[in-house]
Order: C-alpha cells, then sequence, then structure tokens
C-alpha cells in the first residue's frame, strides 16, 4: 500500500468534506512526549486520563518513543479513557543531523523525499490503531 493510501486510511477526516483533511481546532495545551523513555507508555496514559487530547511526538528515536507513545494511546483506547478520533496526534519528520546515527527510522543516504516517505511510513506504521479502533470511529 502507497504512502498516501495509508494516510488517506489513517487521518482523521471532516465528515462533511470527503477527502479533506481537516483540524477544526487543535488544543490550547499539547502533551509534549520526548526524553520520557520508558515512562512514556504510562505518562501519556495519565495525560490522556487527565483531559489533555493531543499528544506531540517525533520520528526520533533520539529523543522519542513513538511506539511506546502509541501504546500509551491504545491503553487509553481500550479503557474507554478516549476515542481515537478525539485524540490529535502530531509527529514530525527530523533531519539527519538530529538524528542517532545508530538508529534512525530511514535511510541517511537516501534522497531528502525518500527519507521522509520512510519517517511519515514509520509514524504511520506505529500509530496503526487498527486492533483498538472501531471501525468506522
Amino acid at each position: 500500500m502507497s504512502t498516501a493510501a495509508i494516510f488517506e486510511k489513517l487521518a482523521l477526516h471532516a465528515p462533511h468534506l470527503p477527502g479533506k483533511h481537516v483540524i477544526s481546532a487543535l488544543p490550547a495545551f499539547i502533551y509534549g512526549t520526548a526524553w520520557k523513555k520508558s515512562a512514556t507508555p504510562d505518562l501519556v496514559y495519565q495525560a490522556l486520563c487527565s483531559g489533555f487530547t493531543a499528544i506531540d511526538t517525533a520520528a526520533q528515536p533520539k529523543h522519542y518513543r513513538e511506539d511506546l507513545v502509541a501504546a500509551g494511546v491504545s491503553r487509553a483506547i481500550k479503557d474507554g479513557k478516549v476515542k481515537r478520533s478525539d485524540v490529535y496526534i502530531q509527529t514530525k519528520f527530523t533531519s539527519v543531523s538530529g538524528q542517532n546515527p545508530d538508529n534512525m527510522p530511514y535511510d541517511p543516504k537516501g534522497s531528502l523525499a525518500d527519507q521522509v516517505n520512510a519517517s511519515v511510513m514509520s509514524s504511520l506504521k506505529n500509530f496503526n490503531f487498527a486492533d483498538v479502533v472501531p471501525e468506522g470511529e
């Protein structure tokens, strides 16, 4: 499946604008997940249970653990604390200079377009909530 097709499947859509990606309003506060290490899933879960509806992360294993962020979000969804459709997840592309050379979500020798594509794909893989989100939500 292409990056575009995966994005279309996983991105939030405005029901009245089919195919259009719309953010009605960003929450006033976004919970940041950098430097949380192994505590990330529990802290993300606590943030969502405490009323946060937006989470910030990055495809940058040097400072973020997107897989653990996703684990915290998944737990909150499974426990009925939040619905996926009510949670804004912000991730970012980080260039080679900001990455750990031993742990990157893309090939540093690839073209910039290939790096961005691989980074986006790694984030989409981390945040694929197919096992916890009911179809149609």
